[in-house]
């Protein structure tokens, strides 16, 4: 059987995507990850054999990157991602359709749904869906990380399917025009489309400890855990951070994925913090902070990381400050620590409210919100917080059974 999972966008959007491919491919498939370029700079499993495709997420987020720092909202930030993926989107389809065309099982992130349809109208590929938040169609709860303010008069089941409508309805002329133009086939039309999405498989790679699924969410749509590669040693963790971290009081690890912000403000609120507070900051810059951080002492409070293995470093420190990405929401329950939550977009203010109301962390608000008060405010509460703790330590002990790719394998070879 030939297995290709398809996924574009940060760090986020891919680790999880590979961890469930190694497992593909150590079970003998021939496995193909199809993916933006940026993937190259990640650690690639043994044996999964990598496609890339000619978009390169990193380029064009600094192309937007003003735009998206003057967002200030999941609502613009939403609609500058899906403009960037929209202006790409004809020639992404075809090297993504001929990267997979032979192909018999296709596992796909679910924004791009639209490209699926291709692999299932020409050789009749099963096609199953991957998300890393809850996701479906429910009246427990509207749409979560769309909130545009006139879903306040929509049924919540509604919100649902106006979001998936909305962005299909956007990625579909580039789609068909591509159908026409290089494979011949007829044009897709949009509520067959989302008929046979709503059907569809869909697997939800985030913890059952972190959020309960709805009880009247269909049976295809399935909460798995997290998806992370088991069974390999953490990273080593460099010796000057090594020494930095043994250091004794309380340790904030902060870090932002690959979101854009402005890096030297960032820098003046943590050192103030550390000397207000008398703690030590790990302080991980994006791949954006100068151009390529290097790993250096910024001064006894504060360390500068240029890049972070989260298992190899969650263990040795105390709470997280960060944007809340679905990736680093899980590691830092895992790790049971306590998380303060900054968001910037899409998820990442569903999962801050949902952290803050576990009793797991704090939601601090939109980053661009931010500010040194606030941030004391918030420390101040984590701090010695025995209550907080506890809690953490409880929903660890909850997930640090789960095998969410395990789970994968169970569903798609069930």
């Amino acid at each position: 059987m030939k297995i290709a999972l398809i996924s574009f966008g940060s760090r986020g959007d891919l680790e999880p995507i590979m961890a469930i491919g190694a497992e593909l491919a150590r079970r003998g498939f021939e496995t193909r990850m199809i993916a933006n370029a940026d993937i190259r700079e990640l650690p690639i499993p043994a044996d999964l054999d990598l496609r890339c495709i000619p978009l390169n997420v990193k380029s064009l987020l600094q192309r937007e990157g003003d735009a998206l720092l003057n967002a200030r909202s999941p609502v613009k930030s939403l609609k500058i991602l899906s403009g960037i993926i929209l202006n790409n989107l004809y020639e992404l389809s075809h090297a993504v359709f001929e990267q997979a065309k032979d192909c018999d099982l296709i596992l796909i992130n679910e924004r791009y749904y639209v490209l699926a349809q291709n692999f299932i109208d020409h050789n009749q590929a099963k096609v199953v869906q991957l998300c890393f938040q809850p996701k479906g169609e429910t009246s427990t709860f509207p749409y979560l990380y769309y909130r545009p303010w006139f879903f306040r008069f929509f049924p919540h089941r509604l919100t649902h399917r106006f979001v998936d409508a909305m962005l299909l309805r956007k990625f579909l002329p580039a789609v068909n025009r591509m159908r026409a133009d290089r494979l011949g086939m007829p044009p897709l039309r949009l509520w067959p489309l989302l008929q046979q999405k709503w059907k569809g498989l869909m697997l939800q790679g985030f913890s059952p400890s972190l959020f309960k699924r709805p009880q009247d969410w269909n049976k295809n749509l399935v909460v798995c855990g997290q998806w992370r590669e088991t069974g390999k040693p953490p990273a080593t963790l460099p010796p000057a951070l090594q020494e930095f971290l043994a250091r004794p009081g309380f340790t904030l690890c902060v870090g932002f994925g690959s979101m854009l912000y402005e890096e030297k403000a960032l820098g003046q609120i943590l050192v103030g913090l550390a000397q207000e507070l008398n703690i030590k900051i790990v302080w991980i810059q994006n791949w954006n902070s100068g151009r390529g951080a290097k790993n250096k002492v910024q001064n006894e409070r504060l360390f500068i990381l240029a890049e972070c293995d989260h298992d190899a470093l969650f263990m040795h420190v105390d709470a997280v400050l960060h944007h809340g990405g679905s990736g680093t929401v899980h590691s830092a329950a895992r790790h049971g620590k306590p998380q303060l939550i900054s968001w910037f977009m899409l998820d990442q203010s569903f999962w801050a409210a949902q952290i803050e109301s576990l009793g797991l962390g704090i939601n601090l608000g939109a980053y661009h919100e931010l500010n040194t008060e606030k941030l004391l405010q918030s420390l101040r509460l984590v701090v010695d917080n025995k209550s907080m703790a506890d809690k953490c330590v409880i929903a660890a002990q909850g997930m640090a059974h789960e095998n969410g790719v395990g789970a994968v394998m169970e569903q798609i070879f069930d």
